[in-house]
């Protein structure tokens, strides 16, 4: 929304734009490390919401703790 509230001014369609948006944290998905080859069974899911989006990225901690 935002990216296209730009484009919008940029052109000249628009002199102001109001853009936002939603996220569904619900809906976040596990993941598997597969860069490198791994033994059936020899990994580990990765639950995204809380590694991307509950872990500060500075500290490595658990926003509900900082």
């Amino acid at each position: 929304a935002v990216a296209n509230g730009y484009l919008s001014i940029k052109s000249g369609e628009s002199q102001v734009v109001v853009a936002g948006g939603q996220e569904s944290m619900s809906q976040a998905h596990h993941s598997i490390h597969m860069r490198n080859p791994v033994k059936l069974g020899d990994t580990k899911l990765v639950d995204t919401l809380l590694v991307d989006g509950l872990t500060d990225a500075f500290t490595n901690i658990h926003m509900g703790i900082t």
